[in-house]
């Protein structure tokens, strides 16, 4: 193919592509002149038209590269000119075309010329550029594979001249415009990676633009193959390091792995993951910042919180410099969350769209979180300090069971952190063995390293180790028994069954299981500490529990130990004095005794049961026996050698006394060693007597009524000498040799035996009792007692004694028995439930012990109704003869125990789902003997209706038992002032109370409120508590309206500096002379806990501020953050007007500077709210709203200006009482508390200032800023030296000023005010008038007095 011929002689030859290439090769080698035709114009077309022959060629990728770049390189080895410039544009912009015609292949020839392009762009016109340009944006949809976009590379230099060139008219629009149509251009995935990569070359793009970029990019980047997201994370990181916002990029990453990501859980996205977080980590470690921002994401918005985040928060936190602050912000932040929840659902006047969202936050968290952390428990629990390595230890156990097949995979380094056992801390070394038992089942390695852990365990002196040995032995040993009830051997390795023979002769060979291996250390506890061996019998109980067959063994196992402190032979003996030894003038205990004839009477219970008729041979082989006809009858000996001894035991304790069990000395050197042992002896003989009051009850429940009346009469004994010996714990010898009894008269000082919480019982060693030893009696036991007691109380009367007066008549006598045993059972009974926790739900113990200990409550309310029935508990009553006094006291002892008890168990109830029917129970039971005066009768038609509209069963049985019981008793109680009782039924209610629906809660606070109006209460200690269950049952906004209404009248008792005070209020008599000061508190607690409610309000509307001006479009006056601010502003004008009648009110010590510390704080949270009203430099200003600007003006109205006066006054009263006790005490706290005050109110009132000015609303109208702001301190010095010498007169006490600081000249706001109340209507910026202006300002005016102290604030001492 030939150019053009010009007839003239100027005209250039005809040239061919071929020439050209060969020229440029030439030119390579020889550096000749270039043609004359390559600087014609008229030649360029023909030169250009050779790429459309060339694209027609067999090898037309290469075939073009090599044109292309013959043409480009003959272009840059000539001198600039318009000429060839005009030749490099034509021929780009075809290339181009004929590129995205698909006449050019897509390879790496193009991606070649494409560079080559690239590097002499400076040469190409700036306009030409520009068409360049939009002709590849135009072409930005036709983008569908990688090589697509090889010519996009060319954009970012191009735009590069354009904007720095002068040629282009308003160059700076056309490269914006340019962004522009790339972004609102449809991107494919290709595209998308593309761009990305591109846009760390736009260095002119500015941050709005740089935002929708990235908005774009993490839209479509769920459509990108999971092979480029590794690649476009790190491209990225790389722009979030080259000016891109790095919140936004750290956030949308988040965000994609973590929400958008979330459901794709499969191995490849997990792969992906991972290199992602080696590219997050390695930016993190060239670019701290980008940590930073990572933990300020979570640590501002929780929201943000996903299982991509913690796994985030982990890789970050292994670059040094952030590693505690990272794990730092994931504890505060999982601990935020469920706080937050926590506080939202008992939250009274919080709405219910915050408190479905911070429930999703919390369902968030625990979804992120259970997805990890394994790889740094052990290092943790090694390096930490223990009560640090707590928590992690946790965190192991519940990996533990939640995942216990993929932690096997961790057994190594489990193995690994066994071997530090020893080294331990004790209660470290408990916790982590008691974590890792359930995965022995699954690992026979680490169950046989376990044994040789706890094998060198044994052998520690360390109480704690060796209790956590023999924990693991008993729960090793429990698992194999059910393993193999289950019928899957994992314990043992399988082998052939040997005979009866064969065993004789290998007992340890064959068939050798775990109890057998684990004898020598169970034989080795026996000469252990006494709780060692106190769980082990406790452990040996759960074995036979679980497999009744090793009862036998069991037997064999402790009868020679037994023996060491039985004889038959040739005198009945129990050596007592065997269980204790004295060592260097103190007494320990070394045998357990009552925790050992405890195992022995229940494994030979369930043998009575019928549990263990039968044996199997491997449970005898496991010590060693085989069952010949000699063993067999040892087996049976041993059982019939502990069922004689019981039965002896038995007899000798009904028909001793309490002088054949303790001895007397008469040796001065000895008395107090000896009182000690007689206190061991009596803790041990006290155990035994339990162990025979519950074989006793277990008869009970299945003789005959002949049986019974003998039973009956051996219980009444056997708990006669029981007191005795309860008493004998607290006794004291003197030198005649005589015990004197040391009288106590709380019934909660000994309600069971293991509450013994006096300084007696503490310092004498032998009475302290094991924390985790379980109770002798079963419930079933105690419940047959109850039973007992209860026929016998119905048969004497309900007048009853426990002295000893009249003991010649029987009926006295029966009398004071059944007292004692119903003390006996009450006792019992406290001690079984608040010892209920003790055992985990699925322990065997669990069930024999406790089985169902709901039972308990109908006796125990039934007996109260009895007790109450009786002769009338008229407090006169107490001052008549000895006799009727002492009655109506220990029927009202054992009111209130069983009134104790019932609570106990009530409150237990709703901690155990297993006790939901307690309440249908109790309220079943019909009560009896009871009195429907005093207002009881009038509302009985209205409360059942109220209980037939409830729907719910436990909510209705709740309703019952309180109407039908609880408030009757209550009323009664309070009509005999037994205020204790009365006491214990209002924590029930309130209790119960707190589980019902808004509406009865409502109604029960009316009741209460009733009580308060209709009872004159001079107990202080009950009027406190009917005010507070008063105050609590009533939901906001009632609570504080009740709250001003009692203040109102407590104003009135207290008086004020204008009114005398009255002696009893008229609308509520339970404010009186003798209450005010308790109630006083009450209210005051009230308000402390509204402070604190506001506190974490506060705190949370700080955090969400920002969120909230983002979705304030999106949720109008309805966002959250909005709808809690309006609920504060509520709240605390509530708040105000109850203290507005407190600073007006005469108080006493401690209550005006409790006052003004809650004062103070209250008006630190008034400071934090208006500033936050402030908007940023820069922001648009929102209206404060109607009730902001309610709450302003009666702060200012009815709290500010009374405070003055308050602070004031109480610094008079403390001039006149210089010489008061303890008034140094007082000024010190004072010197702190006052000036606080002084600085948050004036705090607050300089944020209303700058409030008021940027809004252009005056928010101080109402306040009096004439107000004198001086206070005086009183100087402790002075008043101590003046103390010193009593008869010189007081001199005037120092006072000071504080001066308050004018506030500084805010700057200049935006006009722009977005208003938040209504239409949005923009605040004027002309004020309207400069009057107003005038009011905001307010001038400085401090009188400043010369003082000799110096009082400095801080807002951290608030």
């Amino acid at each position: 193919m030939t150019g053009r011929v010009s007839d003239s002689c100027n005209s250039p030859p005809p040239i061919t592509d071929m020439e050209i290439v060969r020229l440029a090769q030439q030119h390579q080698q020889t550096g000749a002149a270039l043609p004359s035709y390559l600087l014609s114009p008229a030649s360029h077309p023909t030169i250009v038209s050779f790429l459309n022959s060339r694209c027609d060629s067999l090898t037309s990728s290469l075939s073009v590269t090599e044109y292309v770049s013959a043409i480009v390189y003959l272009i840059s080895q000539t001198p600039q000119n318009s000429s060839l410039s005009s030749l490099l544009f034509s021929l780009i912009l075809s290339y181009f075309r004929l590129f995205y015609s698909a006449r050019i292949p897509h390879d790496t020839n193009s991606l070649k010329t494409v560079h080559l392009f690239a590097l002499h762009l400076d040469r190409i016109p700036r306009n030409d550029l520009a068409s360049i340009v939009d002709l590849l944006v135009a072409n930005l949809s036709m983008i569908v594979e990688p090589d697509d976009a090889q010519p996009l590379d060319l954009i970012p230099p191009s735009l590069d001249f354009i904007r720095s060139s002068d040629e282009v008219q308003r160059a700076g629009d056309y490269v914006y415009s340019v962004l522009d149509r790339i972004i609102s251009s449809n991107w494919s995935k290709i595209l998308l990676v593309k761009i990305v990569s591109l846009l760390r070359d736009f260095s002119f793009i500015d941050k709005g633009r740089a935002r929708e970029f990235l908005e774009k990019v993490f839209a479509g980047m769920e459509g990108v193959d999971l092979q480029d997201l590794p690649s476009l994370v790190y491209q990225l990181l790389v722009l979030a390091s080259k000016g891109f916002s790095k919140r936004d990029v750290i956030e949308g990453i988040v965000h994609f792995f973590g929400t958008i990501m979330e459901s794709k859980t499969n191995s490849i996205v997990r792969q992906v993951e991972g290199t992602v977080l080696l590219h997050v980590n390695f930016a993190v470690k060239q670019d701290p910042s980008l940590g930073q921002e990572v933990l300020g994401l979570v640590k501002s918005d929780l929201r943000a919180f996903n299982h991509f985040t913690v796994v985030v928060l982990l890789s970050v936190g292994r670059v040094r410099r952030l590693n505690e602050s990272s794990i730092e912000i994931l504890k505060t932040a999982v601990a935020t969350s469920y706080h937050d929840h926590k506080f939202a659902r008992n939250c009274k006047w919080l709405p219910d769209i915050l408190k479905e969202e911070y429930l999703q936050t919390v369902q968030r968290v625990e979804k992120a979180v259970t997805r990890a952390i394994i790889e740094q428990c052990k290092f943790r629990i090694l390096s930490l300090k223990p009560e640090q390595s707590m928590p992690i230890i946790k965190l192991l156990g519940f990996l533990v069971q939640s995942y216990p097949y993929p932690m096997l995979e961790h057994v190594t380094r489990l193995k690994e952190l066994l071997d530090y056992f020893t080294f331990m801390h004790g209660q470290v070394a408990t916790s982590l063995v008691t974590t890792l038992l359930p995965l022995m089942k699954f690992s026979t390695d680490l169950q046989s390293y376990m044994i040789l852990v706890m094998r060198k365990a044994m052998f520690r002196r360390e109480e704690t180790v060796r209790i956590a040995a023999i924990n693991a032995i008993i729960d090793m040993l429990l698992a194999e028994k059910q393993s193999k009830r289950d019928g899957s051997d994992s314990f043992q390795e399988s082998s052939s069954q040997a005979s009866c023979s064969q065993q004789a002769e290998l007992p340890c060979v064959m068939k050798m299981g775990l109890f057998q291996e684990l004898s020598g250390l169970l034989q080795r506890c026996l000469s252990q500490q006494a709780r060692v061996k106190g769980i082990m019998y406790q452990g040996l109980v759960k074995l036979v529990l679980q497999d009744p067959f090793t009862a036998g063994p069991t037997f064999d196992f402790l009868l020679p130990h037994f023996r060491c402190f039985y004889c038959e032979e040739p005198d009945f003996r129990l050596a007592l004095s065997c269980c204790f030894k004295s060592d260097n003038g103190k007494v320990c205990l070394e045998e357990p005794l009552d925790c050992l004839l405890s195992c022995v009477s229940w494994i030979l219970i369930l043998q009575q049961h019928g549990k263990t008729d039968h044996c199997m041979e491997d449970s005898w082989a496991c010590f060693g026996f085989s069952l010949t006809q000699e063993n067999e009858a040892g087996r049976n000996l041993s059982a019939a050698a502990f069922f004689n001894a019981l039965l002896k035991i038995r007899k000798f304790l009904r028909n001793g006394h309490l002088e054949d069990f303790l001895g007397q000395t008469q040796d001065p050197g000895s008395r107090s060693l000896e009182e000690e042992k007689d206190s061991y002896c009596a803790l041990i003989l006290s155990g035994i007597l339990e162990v025979v009051l519950n074989a006793i009850a277990i008869e009970l429940e299945n003789a005959t009524d002949e049986e019974k009346v003998n039973l009956e009469e051996e219980l009444l004994e056997l708990v006669d000498l029981y007191e005795s010996l309860e008493k004998e714990v607290f006794t004291a010898k003197h030198g005649n040799g005589i015990k004197r009894v040391i009288p106590r008269s709380a019934v909660q000082d000994t309600p069971a035996k293991t509450d013994h919480n006096t300084k007696e019982w503490h310092h004498s060693g032998p009475m302290t009792l094991s924390p985790d030893r379980i109770p002798f009696l079963a419930t079933s036991s105690i419940y047959q007692i109850l039973l007992t007691a209860f026929k016998l109380l119905k048969t004497t009367g309900s007048n009853i004694s426990t002295g000893s007066q009249n003991n010649g008549k029987p009926s006295c006598k029966t009398s004071t028995s059944c007292s004692k045993l119903i003390a006996f059972a009450l006792k019992a009974s406290l001690r079984q439930v608040k010892s209920f926790p003790l055992l985990s739900n699925n322990d065997p113990l669990k069930t024999l012990i406790y089985g169902d200990i709901k039972v308990l409550g109908p006796p125990l309310l039934k007996l109260v109704w009895l007790l109450k029935s009786g002769p009338e508990l008229d407090m006169d009553q107490k001052k008549k003869e000895s006799k009727g006094r002492k009655s109506v006291e220990d029927r009202e002892e054992l009111i209130y125990l069983s009134l104790i008890c019932l609570k106990e168990l009530i409150t237990l109830s709703f901690q155990s789902c297993h006790l939901t029917n307690l309440i249908k129970d109790l309220a079943s039971v019909t009560p009896t003997g009871c009195n429907l005066e005093n207002g009881m009768g009038a509302g009985l038609d209205d409360d059942h209706e109220l209980v037939l509209q409830i729907e719910d069963q436990l909510t209705k049985n709740r309703q019952l038992f309180i109407e039908k019981s609880i408030k009757p008793l209550c009323f009664e109680f309070l009509a005999l002032s037994l205020f204790r009782e009365s006491e214990v039924l209002l924590d029930m209610t309130l209790m119960m109370g707190n589980k019902l629906p808004c509406k009865l809660r409502n109604y029960h606070g009316a009741w209460a409120i009733d009580i308060c109006k209709s009872n004159t209460i001079m107990n202080s200690k009950t009027a406190k508590s009917v005010v507070a269950f008063a105050i609590c049952l009533s939901l906001p906004p009632n609570d504080l309206i009740v709250a001003q209404d009692m203040a109102a009248e407590l104003l009135k008792v207290n008086g004020s500096g204008e009114s005398d005070p009255v002696k009893k209020s008229e609308t509520y008599p339970l404010i009186n002379h003798s209450t005010k000061n308790a109630i006083g508190s009450s209210l005051l607690q009230l308000i402390e806990s509204v402070v604190l409610d506001l506190d974490w309000a506060v705190r949370k509307l700080k955090a969400s501020f920002a969120i909230t001006q983002r979705c304030l479009d999106q949720y109008g006056e309805k966002a959250p953050g909005l709808i809690l601010e309006e609920a504060v502003y509520l709240r605390s004008e509530a708040l105000v007007n109850l203290l507005s009648f407190f600073v007006v009110m005469n108080l006493k010590d401690p209550h005006p500077e409790q006052l003004l510390r809650l004062a103070a704080r209250f008006y630190k949270h008034l400071a934090s709210l208006t500033k936050l009203r402030i908007p940023p430099k820069g922001s648009k200003q929102l209206l404060p709203g109607v009730k902001f600007q309610k709450l302003a003006e009666i702060t200012c109205k009815k709290l500010t200006g009374p405070l003055y006066n308050f602070v004031a006054l109480m610094q008079q009263r403390q001039q006149e009482n210089a010489q008061a006790k303890g008034i140094i005490g007082r000024i010190k706290r004072e010197n702190k508390c006052i000036p606080d005050l002084i600085f948050q109110i004036e705090d607050y009132e300089k944020y209303l200032i700058q409030l008021s000015k940027v809004s252009k609303i005056n928010l101080l109208r109402h306040a009096k800023r004439s107000t004198a702001r001086d206070f005086k301190i009183l100087d402790s010095k002075k008043i101590s030296r003046e103390e010193e010498p009593p008869n010189h007169e007081a001199d005037q006490i120092n006072a000071i000023a504080s001066q308050n600081k004018s506030c500084e000249e805010e700057e200049s706001m935006s006009d722009k005010v977005l208003s938040a109340e209504s239409d949005g209507a923009v605040v004027a910026e002309d004020s309207g008038s400069e009057s107003e202006a005038c009011d905001i300002v307010v001038k400085n005016k401090r009188a400043r007095t010369r003082t000799d102290k110096v009082v400095r604030d801080s807002d951290d001492e608030s």
